[in-house]
């Protein structure tokens, strides 16, 4: 590609430096550096759709894209012993032998480092590709349908609103929200992602940009639910845990048992991320907010517990699949469809890989616009719910 030395601020264009001889282009060596980067990148923001903050990628990327904007132009060093300690090693993954980590973090935590620190190199590597490789000044605004603050706190399933429980998908069960008080509820599933994630998958044409900014930025919850005293097939929300950081699991012997993890939600981990900027001690004091909990809930009979379980693998793979075929459209769009597929042949460590989704199943993504997608495998439509 041909680039324009006006439109890159010198900086910012290998060998060249105040006083130098100025821009030049990348040589083979560096080339293949900020391919084998971009390919990491890609790879680690693709597996955070895995896991416990999957539906909080895209807003992360909506409010790092401006900053990454602000900082590849105007340039600011930072040399706060957070910024140079910082480190994906320093925070221990969920499970693993350091899960009580020595910060002291909750696994919400510890997750949310993961997933900001992973999409804060995909956006700075996206753009600095932008720059060196296409010649293009990185817009303020993200490659992505977005929504206004009041728009998406009309999105929340919040206790006390009113859900469908339809008869498939609202399952009885017994929880104790305090020693010795127990309670009969109806576990089930809502939000408006959920439908927007069917559409998306069944190749709706009809998608305009606000359905595709409220796949994006809502979030699918699990609720417990009493049924509404004066409509048939809903409920009344009790709690709310976010659907895609739930991960239920079987009680070890009592398998009509269900634990359930309940982590923050997205609009309290950008509320959360955006504190930190004025916090004295920055990311790692300010995720300190951010507190695991726990339900436990009885079911009539294992099966019943494991059709619950069901319900909630299902729709999250719904989700996670459209988000993924999003997330690479989007990286496709900004780099190029040659240049990804390319990536998704290379590894991190430069040998041959492959991508966790299809690029086929996202064939064009117009920024802003949302996505227009035809023939879509038959194999990986998602399943209906139970």
């Amino acid at each position: 590609h041909s680039r324009s030395n006006s439109s890159v601020p010198s900086w910012v264009v290998p060998g060249s430096a105040p006083g130098g001889r100025g821009p030049r282009d990348m040589n083979q060596e560096e080339g293949a550096r900020l391919q084998l980067a971009l390919a990491a990148a890609v790879a680690s923001a693709l597996d955070e759709l895995g896991g416990m903050w999957c539906e909080a990628v895209f807003p992360l990327i909506v409010d790092e894209w401006p900053k990454a904007s602000d900082g590849l132009l105007r340039p600011r060093l930072k040399t706060t012993a957070e910024t140079l300690i910082l480190s994906p090693a320093m925070y221990p993954l969920p499970g693993g032998p350091a899960a009580s980590n020595q910060l002291g973090l909750s696994n919400s935590a510890v997750a949310a480092l993961l997933c900001f620190h992973s999409i804060q190199r995909l956006v700075a590597l996206l753009q600095i590709h932008m720059m060196l490789v296409g010649g293009l000044r990185p817009s303020r605004e993200a490659p992505l349908p977005m929504l206004e603050n009041v728009e998406k706190r009309t999105l929340d399933i919040a206790e006390g609103q009113e859900v469908d429980l339809m008869p498939a998908c609202a399952i009885p069960c017994v929880v104790s929200f305090a020693p010795g008080q127990e309670r009969r509820v109806y576990f089930s599933v809502a939000g408006v992602s959920l439908a927007r994630a069917q559409e998306f998958l069944d190749g709706n044409a009809n998608m305009n940009d606000l359905a595709h900014a409220q796949l994006l930025h809502s979030s699918a919850a699990l609720v417990l639910a009493d049924p509404a005293p004066s409509k048939l097939n809903a409920g009344v929300v009790l709690s709310v845990s976010p659907l895609l950081g739930c991960d239920p699991i079987t009680d070890k012997n009592v398998a009509k048992w269900l634990h359930v993890h309940v982590r923050p939600s997205v609009r309290g981990l950008l509320r959360v991320l955006r504190n930190a900027l004025t916090r004295r001690g920055g990311v790692l004091i300010a995720v300190r907010q951010l507190a695991d909990g726990h339900w436990v809930l009885a079911f009539p009979d294992a099966e019943r517990a494991a059709n619950a379980r069901g319900l909630v693998d299902q729709n999250n793979t719904r989700v996670r699949t459209a988000y993924g075929e999003i997330l690479e459209a989007m990286c496709a769009d900004v780099l190029g469809q040659n240049v990804y597929m390319g990536l998704t042949m290379l590894g991190a460590d430069g040998e041959a890989g492959s991508s966790q989704f299809s690029l086929s199943r996202a064939s064009s993504f117009t920024s802003g616009l949302g996505v227009q997608r035809t023939n879509r495998p038959s194999h990986l439509v998602a399943p209906d719910m139970v």
